[in-house]
């Protein structure tokens, strides 16, 4: 499952460094590199934190979700490093995190910001929960 999880973290990085506007804020901030690569390891976590098997990774992604969850309903549905990202780069603030859920067009559906994130986010730490309780 470690497996699966480092190519989901890599080829979902690519997908926001093979983006121009992505490549060209690097180029006028390199700093800007070392958040995006952290920005898409807690994205991939949070989204699928789930795979691992090892009790405390389960447990912690269980916490990242819940603190995420509340994170974002005090934040009015935005991550602190997608402000972070877009206002270094010079972007809208509401510029959506480009990943892999960006590509499949989800970010797209309507009502996906409010409750889409939402419910893979819970669903995943509730299938966490579910592989702590039968270990």
């Amino acid at each position: 499952m470690l497996s699966i999880f480092i190519y989901y973290f890599i080829l979902d990085t690519i997908v926001d460094l093979s983006h121009n506007l992505t490549m060209n804020c690097i180029f006028k901030h390199p700093t800007i590199l070392f958040v995006l690569i952290l920005h898409h390891f807690c994205s991939c976590f949070l989204l699928g934190g789930w795979l691992f098997n090892y009790k405390p990774i389960l447990m912690i992604h269980i916490i990242t979700v819940i603190t995420t969850f509340i994170y974002w309903r005090n934040n009015e549905n935005v991550c602190g490093l997608t402000i972070r990202v877009n206002e270094k780069c010079g972007w809208k603030r509401d510029k959506p995190f480009r990943d892999l859920l960006d590509v499949t067009g989800l970010k797209n559906m309507r009502n996906w910001n409010e409750y889409g994130h939402y419910i893979v986010i819970v669903l995943g730490g509730l299938f966490s929960l579910y592989k702590i309780a039968i270990q």
